[in-house]
C-alpha cells in the first residue's frame, strides 16, 4: 500500500515500502501518475463501479479506491528536491558535486542521491558517471576523500549504485573504511 500525499498544492504518489529491503529506496518518493503505474496496479474508483463489479466472485470485496486527485506534478520529487544536481561536467558544478558527497561522508550517509537534469540525456549522462575507465563518481569520491579524516573517508572499492531512471535519479551507496 502506498499514499498519496500534497506538497504546496501538487499531489504525488509516495511508496515508502517498495523495494523491501534495509536500504530506504526513493524511487517512489513524490512521483506522478505515470510513474508509479510502470510497476504499480491503481484500484478503480468505487464511485465508477457498477452492481456486481463492487464484489469479487467469492463475494469478498473488490479492490477499489476512494476518487483519487490527479498527480501529475514532478517538482516535489525525492531526487530532484532533494539529490545533488547534475547538470553538466563543468569545473564548478564538479566542486559543488564533490563537497556535497563529502558532506554525506562526514555524516555517515549509508546512500548519495544525484538528480540528472532533463536537459540532459539520461542515460549518457549516468555512463559517465559509473562508466569506466574514468568516471565522474570516481572524481567526486577522491575529491572528498580528500577532505575526510581517517574513519569518514569512502572506500572507494566498494561502491554501489541504483539507477532510478524515471525520475532521473542516481542513488550510490557508500561504505566506509
Amino acid at each position: 500500500m502506498w499514499n498519496i500525499i500534497s506538497v504546496d498544492g501538487d499531489w504525488y504518489h509516495l511508496d515508502p515500502t517498495w523495494g523491501d529491503s534495509d536500504l530506504l529506496n526513493y524511487h517512489y518518493f513524490n512521483v506522478s501518475d505515470s510513474i508509479i503505474r510502470a510497476d504499480h496496479s491503481i484500484s478503480e474508483n468505487i464511485l465508477l463501479l457498477k452492481g456486481e463489479k463492487v464484489k469479487d466472485e467469492d463475494d469478498s470485496s473488490a479492490d477499489y479506491n476512494l476518487p483519487l486527485p490527479a498527480c501529475t506534478s514532478m517538482k516535489a520529487n525525492y531526487f530532484r528536491a532533494r539529490g545533488i544536481p547534475v547538470s553538466g561536467f563543468t569545473s564548478e558544478n564538479n566542486k559543488k558535486a564533490a563537497a556535497a558527497v563529502a558532506s554525506a561522508a562526514k555524516s555517515k550517509s549509508r546512500t548519495v542521491e544525484f538528480y540528472i537534469d532533463e536537459k540532459l540525456n539520461y542515460e549518457d549522462t549516468v555512463a559517465q558517471m559509473i562508466g569506466a575507465p574514468k568516471y565522474q563518481l570516481f572524481h567526486y569520491i577522491q575529491t572528498a576523500n580528500r577532505s575526510l579524516k581517517a574513519g569518514s573517508r569512502i572506500n572507494e572499492d566498494k561502491i554501489q549504485y541504483v539507477q532510478a531512471d524515471k525520475c532521473r535519479g542516481l542513488t550510490v551507496i557508500l561504505e566506509y573504511h
